[in-house]
């Protein structure tokens, strides 16, 4: 599967007038981050490995980061 596939697969989920926030959960090296801001998205990045999240940070992607599990993620 593509990146453009993906791209596609989201947008025609997404309503442009909501301000909508995507979770990455498991984001590794942040390659579903980047595509989640190319649409305008806000995104939040959840990884259990803490080296991936600092690799995500040397990024710069402006995204909330966090360390944590799948199975207890801390969001409502």
């Amino acid at each position: 599967m593509g990146n453009k596939y993906i791209v596609s697969l989201v947008k025609r989920f997404l309503n442009h007038s909501m301000n909508l926030t995507g979770i990455d959960v498991g984001c590794g090296t942040g390659l579903m981050v980047s595509l989640l801001r190319q649409l305008g998205l806000g995104v939040r990045g959840v990884d259990l490995s803490k080296e991936m999240v600092d690799h995500l940070k040397t990024r710069r992607e402006k995204v909330d980061l966090l360390i944590s599990s799948s199975t207890c993620l801390p969001f409502q």
